[in-house]
């Protein structure tokens, strides 16, 4: 079992840690075990609602990390006791879950933008 969880764990490092696959997402390489541990932090999202929105939109299950403590509140985990199949599938979701929030970040930033700009040309004009 051992050799099977360190085969996932690298599938699944592998397929997260690009940023510009998963971007936001921070994916940590176990020294051993049947989990791997995602930082969503850079999501903007704590690590419950990463959960249950990947769940919502791509309907991926992983755990909270907070279901571990409050330190533990920027992460979530994913299992490796699922076959490899699924462990692929699950990647491209959560890449594609990660995508979507980055886009969604973007534009708001954007628009946040653009107000401060209207903004401040209508205080100019006063």
């Amino acid at each position: 079992m051992r050799t099977i969880y360190k085969r996932r764990a690298s599938l699944v490092v592998e397929a997260l840690e690009d940023e510009a696959a998963a971007p936001g997402v921070l994916p940590v390489r176990p020294g051993a075990g049947m989990f791997v541990v995602l930082d969503v932090s850079r999501t903007g999202l704590s690590g419950n609602t990463f959960a249950w929105s990947l769940l919502d939109s791509e309907s991926v299950a992983v755990m909270p990390g907070d279901s571990f403590g409050d330190e533990a509140g920027h992460l979530v985990r994913i299992s490796l006791t699922v076959p490899d199949d699924l462990h692929s599938r699950a990647c491209d979701a959560i890449s594609r879950f990660a995508r979507s929030l980055h886009r969604n970040n973007n534009k708001s930033a954007v628009r946040e933008e653009n107000v401060d700009a209207q903004a401040a040309a209508a205080a100019a004009v006063l």
